[in-house]
């Protein structure tokens, strides 16, 4: 790319702190943490041009619906650490199988180890179902590129074995014989905890919103940095992704398509979402996980 599109467009990560909250371990203690240290992770990136036509309406969650408690059994919330004890940042997963849970590259970037919270639906309360889970195996995709944020997806081993019930489930990925599907047009939902706006507070209860399945061609309209292994949504009322729902589920149907990974700066109204495409990432996340394609 040439050096004027460059200045145009710089993946940054955002640090925006959370409203201290405490959150109880229904396991062995892990930590003591002070919440207000903990920070929501997202890149964002200038649209080519801030002055162009912008698809209208646009996203973000950001005017999103509460879903029914544990309706996303598959959805969890993960705080990553550089050390045991120190500041963190959150982001959202989905649970893929009993071990294992995918996210986003950009997520586990810097991350020693991640705190990930099964079962829960508001990460401010204490909710007897809810299960958290420390580990250290982290794995981002070794081909990660933050200039244009291509390949971004990674994969998180439990290191134990879930017991699956109401409250935690797995999400099906796509199969072999939807490896050239491309979605457009299909109605699609994505979820998380992030901010409820660009300048605003993150939610303590899971929200979603659905939107369209763009085409490739108009998702590079938007941002040219876009591959045909990324998928952007357009939501129907000025709803979208924002901080801290990096690396969480977009799914089509009963299928996780998507993965959270990029936007515009403060979730600008009027431009979609992007996400890793989940077809193209099959062979890595299965050579990386316990997941067998069906």
């Amino acid at each position: 790319m040439n050096g004027s599109l460059f200045s145009k467009m710089k993946p940054i990560f955002v640090f925006l702190a959370l409203p201290a909250v405490i959150w109880a371990y229904p396991q062995t203690k892990l930590f003591q943490s002070d919440w207000q240290d903990f920070s929501l992770r997202r890149i964002f990136i200038e649209p080519d041009n801030l002055d162009s036509p912008k698809f209208d309406p646009g996203l973000r969650i950001v005017n999103g619906y509460e879903v029914s408690p544990h309706q996303i059994p598959y959805q969890v919330w993960i705080i990553f650490r550089m050390t045991p004890g120190a500041g963190g940042w959150g982001c959202g997963g989905s649970l893929i199988t009993r071990r294992f849970v995918l996210t986003a590259a950009h997520c586990i970037l810097w991350a020693g180890l991640a705190e990930v919270y099964l079962g829960v639906h508001n990460i401010s309360s204490d909710e007897t179902n809810r299960i958290i889970v420390t580990t250290k195996k982290l794995t981002g995709h070794p081909d990660y590129n933050p200039t244009n944020i291509t390949n971004d997806v990674g994969v998180i081993d439990l290191e134990q074995e879930i017991e699956l019930n109401k409250f935690i489930d797995v999400v099906k990925l796509p199969g072999l014989g939807d490896l050239n599907e491309l979605y457009e047009g299909e109605n699609a939902r994505v979820s998380g905890w992030g901010k409820t706006a660009g300048d605003g507070n993150s939610s303590d209860v899971l929200l979603a919103v659905n939107g369209t399945v763009l085409a490739n061609t108009d998702c590079k309209a938007v941002f040219s940095i876009f591959q045909d292994s990324e998928i952007c949504i357009l939501g129907s009322g000025g709803e979208g992704i924002c901080d801290g729902d990096s690396g969480g589920p977009l799914v089509a149907g009963d299928v996780q398509i998507g993965v959270v990974s990029y936007g515009t700066r403060d979730c600008v109204y009027g431009y979609p979402s992007f996400f890793a495409r989940v077809t193209s990432f099959l062979d890595w996340i299965v050579e990386n996980s316990d997941y067998v394609v069906q």
